[in-house]
């Protein structure tokens, strides 16, 4: 039967959207109603392509960014987050589509990962595709939640809707240029020149 209910909502997600688009202020009513389905009983521990599977909600087209913070800093950063979300409300009726996913991985020694250097808090902020507002609200969080300094809060680089700038990378990543210096060793011919590399400012010049 939550089969079968799950499946009737998502055939339902184009009336859905027309209703976002024309009153965007029941978004929070849509979601925490949406949220009270997901609450179990006890703990849920299963393998991960069965914690992962959302069933008929895998057909959903939606979109995101993903925001990595200093763990000992989600509590600050999540406040500031959810106040960016009621001032974007207040002031353009720019509104989530989605719940905020949150979690916890451990620091990476990989120079240009989301988590290099540090314990990361990753937050997931997910839009229905079809919810012209939603890459807006994504540029707006962007530049209101990062900083150009080194403990800012990173864009996940597959998460990003192309809002990552060059300097971004100069700034939120202490061994960039080392890692840089390896890729211009390794792309001398320019082989992996690309527009996401032009984008980046790292195009080797041929």
């Amino acid at each position: 039967m939550l089969t079968l209910l799950e499946q009737f909502g998502i055939y339902t997600i184009p009336h859905l959207l027309g209703l976002l688009k024309k009153f965007p202020a029941i978004n929070p009513i849509v979601i925490n109603r949406a949220i009270t389905t997901l609450v179990e009983s006890g703990p849920y521990v299963d393998k991960s392509f069965h914690v992962f599977n959302l069933g008929p909600a895998n057909s959903i087209k939606a979109m995101a960014i993903e925001l990595h913070c200093d763990a000992s800093q989600c509590v600050p950063i999540i406040d500031k987050l959810l106040g960016v979300f009621q001032d974007e409300a207040k002031r353009h009726e720019y509104y989530m589509t989605g719940p905020l996913g949150i979690r916890f991985t451990g620091a990476s020694d990989a120079f240009l990962a989301p988590e290099a250097g540090r314990m990361t808090c990753a937050i997931e902020l997910d839009m229905l595709v079809g919810v012209e507002t939603g890459a807006k609200l994504a540029k707006d969080i962007k530049e209101r939640m990062c900083t150009d300094a080194v403990e800012s809060p990173r864009v996940h680089w597959g998460l990003d809707i192309d809002l990552i700038t060059k300097d971004d990378i100069r700034s939120w990543y202490p061994n960039f240029e080392a890692w840089y210096s390896v890729y211009r060793e390794l792309n001398k011919s320019g082989m992996f020149n690309n527009k996401f590399t032009d984008r980046m400012g790292i195009s080797v010049p041929t």
